[in-house]
């Protein structure tokens, strides 16, 4: 079972981002390994916290990172881009240390996302694309899923009301896990 982890861009107790990845989780836990990782934990990225020793959870982000076959973003927009602590946690992944290459390196993924606004993620995913492009990940292009309106689709309690958003995740999902076992 290929190993997948699901990061969300937001921090926020009731993110509708999370929520999403929390169904996939469960309706993929018979063909997936998904761990949801929180990002509060990461410091900010400063390079005088490099030397001596990296700070613990750095390294145990690093650590999911690299051990994960392929990695799956939920990427929020604000203000038509992806969020700092999505940015501060794509900096402390792609450095190298005494490596040739950072654990981003040629790793699988897809973004998605999911906005309050009309216009889906739309930007958020086009700043975030340049970025991994920059780090030479190999980006899930087949499908995409932008959520607009997301606080019509889901309810207070971070469950998807909405039929058709629940099969248009199920089908990027279903795509993208071809794609990482390797089925064209």
């Amino acid at each position: 079972m290929k190993k997948i982890l699901a990061i969300s861009g937001s921090l926020r107790k009731k993110s509708y981002n999370t929520s999403i990845l929390r169904y996939i989780k469960q309706k993929f836990q018979d063909q997936l390994a998904i761990e949801i990782y929180t990002l509060e934990k990461l410091p900010l990225f400063n390079e005088d916290f490099e030397k001596p020793e990296l700070p613990a959870a750095v390294i145990e982000f690093k650590n999911k990172f690299a051990n994960a076959d392929a990695l799956l973003i939920a990427a929020p927009e604000y203000n038509h881009s992806f969020t700092g602590v999505l940015k501060n946690a794509i900096d402390w992944a792609s450095r190298k240390y005494d490596q040739p290459n950072s654990i981003l390196f040629a790793k699988q993924i897809a973004i998605f996302g999911a906005s309050p606004g009309g216009w889906g993620t739309k930007y958020s995913q086009e700043a975030l694309l340049k970025v991994l492009e920059f780090l030479q990940m190999l980006i899930f292009h087949e499908e995409k899923l932008e959520i607009a309106d997301v606080y019509m689709k889901i309810d207070d309690q971070g469950t998807i009301q909405d039929e058709k958003l629940k099969e248009q995740i199920d089908f990027f999902c279903e795509k993208f896990m071809k794609t990482v076992s390797g089925i064209r």
